[in-house]
């Protein structure tokens, strides 16, 4: 097993266990499909960002292709803009200074509406999925290899046994 990654006690950033540079780590929030295993900028060393998940072994997340809750944020994001529009309406009339950044709010809320819009068609249409099948297959490939898969497990990702040979 690879140690852990040490953290600076000032900064609280994650750092190298071998040379103690700082590493670079998805933020908690993030999550991505592909390769987890990442390497020190300094010293090369290997280690495990667990923002990466290889979809291979985990599969991909039910919210990454369903369209009910794509369809719930286009709703909401629709509703938002429907809501500043109407604001800035009624601010027109009765605060001057405060219509343009209401108009901003609401061409911000518009852009959100359009791309959410565009993420349910997508997830509708089925390209999502058909996106995800092919990082899938990309994910099996990777694992097919042994010595890629025994660094895997090394460094403590979960790796089913009929990876490693």
């Amino acid at each position: 097993m690879a140690k852990k990654e040490k953290k600076a006690k000032k900064t609280n950033k994650p750092v190298c266990s071998k040379c103690g540079a700082p590493i670079m780590l998805l933020a908690a929030d993030e999550f991505k499909y592909g390769c987890p295993i990442r390497a020190c900028a300094q010293c090369r060393q290997r280690y495990l960002d667990r923002g990466w998940h290889e979809i291979a072994v985990e599969g991909y997340r039910e919210s990454d292709v369903s369209t009910k809750s794509n369809a719930k944020q286009t709703l909401g994001l629709g509703l938002a803009t429907l809501g500043l529009i109407a604001a800035n309406v009624f601010s027109i009339a009765v605060l001057h200074l405060i219509v343009y950044m209401l108009i901003f709010l609401a061409i911000g809320a518009g852009i959100g509406f359009l791309v959410a819009l565009k993420d349910t068609f997508v997830c509708a249409t089925g390209m999502k999925k058909a996106d995800l099948e092919q990082l899938k297959a990309e994910s099996e490939r990777r694992l097919s290899n042994p010595e890629y898969a025994k660094q895997l497990a090394e460094l403590g990702y979960p790796v089913p046994s009929r990876y490693l040979i």
